[in-house]
């Protein structure tokens, strides 16, 4: 744990839903690779540094549960959830963000980096602060993707999702 931005990718492997009529959900096969990107550009543009979490897809045994999809009592045994934790008390007295990277590779008009600020935006009490940092994430995901292509579409980041 590198710095108080925090990225993650919980599909980066296969892994399985306790509660949801899809049992497994494939490997989002981008997402380790924006995440690692992403903290490469955090750390070479600012002096805050980036910490990340991705699944070690040589080391899977078995089928591993959806970081987002956990119950009560699978929270404990998670990894990603430990991890969670450990960016926590690593970072106490900083203020944190966490950014969850999720693939969309169903797509077919684009490759859009959904960016999800919804809950942020309709929760955060003063917007003077939330509007100009989702601005100021949307030019830097966009700076750090320059150039890139995947499936034959520029990848930019879209804060307007329903995420």
């Amino acid at each position: 744990m590198q710095g108080p931005i925090l990225l993650t990718a919980p599909h980066s492997c296969q892994v399985q839903r306790s509660s949801e009529h899809v049992k497994m959900h494939l490997q989002e096969k981008w997402v380790s690779v924006i995440v690692l990107r992403l903290a490469q550009a955090i750390e070479n543009q600012s002096e805050l540094g980036a910490s990340y979490v991705i699944w070690n897809n040589s080391k899977q045994s078995e089928a591993r549960p959806d970081p987002n999809y956990l119950t009560k009592t699978q929270l404990a045994h998670s990894p990603f959830h430990q991890c969670l934790h450990m960016f926590v008390k690593t970072n106490k007295s900083r203020p944190l963000l966490h950014l969850d990277i999720l693939g969309k590779k169903d797509r077919k008009h684009n490759s859009d980096i959904d960016l999800g600020v919804k809950a942020f935006s309709d929760d955060f009490h003063d917007q003077s602060l939330v509007q100009p940092l989702i601005k100021r994430l949307t030019f830097r995901m966009n700076k750090a993707f320059k150039g890139v292509k995947l499936n034959g579409f520029r990848v930019v980041c879209n804060p307007d999702g329903e995420l």
